[in-house]
């Protein structure tokens, strides 16, 4: 969810309505599951505290998306040039890769 972690266990997350169902979500599953979790909405009382956070969170996001040229990279000479000589389950893998880059795109422009 691109969370910043203070410590462990301890994340911060901007207070959105995906974030806000996500967190929600995740609190069931740890319920079910008979552990113990704790969601609180803060706020900084230091203003540096909060510029630290972001920084730290768009630092993460950088380096996530740096890595994703790397990826499509590798997969661009699998792509195949003429789809006459390839397999369906060639092409099905370079299908289902190239949707995993867009979805982590997608999450990378969220953040």
């Amino acid at each position: 969810m691109g969370a910043v972690y203070l410590q462990n266990g301890v994340c911060v997350l901007p207070k959105t309505d995906d974030h806000v169902r996500r967190l929600k979500m995740l609190e069931n599953d740890i319920s079910e599951a008979q552990g113990g979790s704790v969601i609180l909405e803060t706020v900084a009382l230091d203003p540096s505290l909060e510029t630290k956070a972001r920084r730290a969170s768009r630092r993460s996001a950088t380096t996530t998306a740096g890595n994703l040229p790397t990826n499509a990279k590798t997969l661009k000479p699998r792509l195949p040039k003429n789809y006459c000589h390839h397999t369906y389950a060639e092409l099905e893998e370079s299908e289902a890769d190239l949707e995993k880059l867009q979805s982590r795109l997608s999450k990378i422009q969220k953040r």
